[in-house]
């Protein structure tokens, strides 16, 4: 509501190109701390992705961005930002496994 909303493939790739991140933990929570040049940052959970009720992929991070997919998915995909370990990039993954949302307000 409000201001808030999903942050945009652009913006996802923005993070991954032009800030710097660091593993670390926030109480008992393990993630990634993105800090810009601005000295402004975040922290995103290594979450994982849940299918039906089974976690997956824990110390990983899939965040879902307001990108649609190929058309020719058919609905199947999802526009992600993926991290895992020094490895971050936007990737399309599969609808039917719960990511993580990170909203973002202006």
């Amino acid at each position: 509501g409000s201001t808030w909303r999903m942050p945009t493939r652009t913006e996802c790739e923005e993070l991954i190109g032009y800030c710097t991140w660091t593993w670390s933990t926030q109480g008992d929570i393990n993630g990634y701390m993105v800090t810009g040049n601005n000295g402004n940052h975040i922290f995103l959970p290594g979450a994982g992705t849940i299918y039906g009720t089974n976690t997956n992929f824990e110390g990983d991070g899939y965040y879902l961005t307001s990108t649609p997919e190929l058309e020719e998915w058919d609905g199947y995909y999802m526009c992600s930002m993926h991290l895992s370990g020094t490895l971050f990039r936007i990737l399309y993954y599969e609808k039917s496994y719960g990511s993580s949302v990170r909203p973002v307000t202006e």
